[in-house]
């Protein structure tokens, strides 16, 4: 069952089509969740299995890092959309999605707690990850977040670091393991093969920024349309076009495995 989705759109107003006198209790998680990787879905099991109200997560419609690191981002990992099923996939009820804006990033943590906890639906339970951050700045790191909703009788999980291959599981080393065309060693991090979806990409009419590519190369991949799946090969320019295989089906997304022929300029 897909969740019940909500736009957050003003810090000092109700998320919407959320009444907040009708919504019962959550237990929610709190980050970007760009992959939703095996670090996160950490996050989720501990909201789901928590069992101290709806299964929730507070995330954004896009990753704050597209509009104030703009020259750093790599890219999304995942779509809006992705995240969502994602999100359906391991239990989450309800989603309420931040609309990233000016008013927000002038938040401190506090004021952001303050301002959630005022208008969001009643909160027993956050979990976040280790390296959590939050407020303009990052000035409010996740044991000080411990700090501020204890005397609100929130009870606030930390969840460590989840190691692999000698690392720490993060969306922006998968970022770059997927950009240098190391698909094994994202796939390893996520947790399950690495997807992008043509549509977004082919359409210039839509607004959402397209997922994040490999470097140019040659790869295996599998497609997917509502009615079809085949094998084939992508090839990716160093201008982010795309050939593929098959171009008179119109496919949905394509799953991209190791680069079949590497061609770096």
């Amino acid at each position: 069952m897909m969740p019940q989705v909500v736009e957050w759109n003003d810090p000092y107003q109700e998320p919407d089509s959320l009444h907040i006198a009708d919504t019962p209790s959550v237990a929610t998680a709190i980050g970007v969740f760009d992959g939703v990787h095996r670090g996160h879905q950490e996050l989720l099991k501990r909201v789901v299995q928590s069992g101290e109200g709806v299964p929730a997560v507070l995330t954004f419609l896009r990753n704050p890092a597209e509009l104030t690191r703009p020259e750093s981002f790599l890219g999304q990992i995942t779509s809006y959309d992705q995240r969502i099923e994602l999100f359906s996939h391991y239990g989450i009820r309800l989603v309420i999605a931040i609309r990233f804006s000016s008013e927000f990033a002038q938040l401190s943590g506090r004021q952001f707690v303050d301002a959630f906890l005022r208008v969001g639906p009643p909160v027993r339970r956050m979990v976040v990850g280790f390296n959590f951050h939050l407020g303009k700045d990052r000035d409010t790191h996740a044991s000080e977040m411990k700090q501020m909703l204890h005397p609100h009788g929130v009870r606030v999980d930390i969840v460590p670091s989840l190691n692999d291959n000698g690392g720490p599981i993060s969306s922006s080393r998968i970022r770059h393991c997927i950009r240098e065309g190391r698909i094994s060693e994202a796939e390893s991090m996520l947790g399950r093969p690495y997807e992008f979806r043509l549509d977004g990409r082919l359409l210039p009419e839509r607004q959402e920024p397209a997922q994040l590519l490999p470097e140019s190369g040659t790869y295996s991949v599998r497609y997917f349309a509502d009615n079809d799946t085949r094998t084939g090969k992508v090839h990716i320019e160093q201008n982010g076009r795309i050939s593929w295989d098959f171009p008179e089906i119109r496919w949905i997304k394509v799953r991209l495995f190791e680069e079949a022929d590497r061609n770096k300029e």
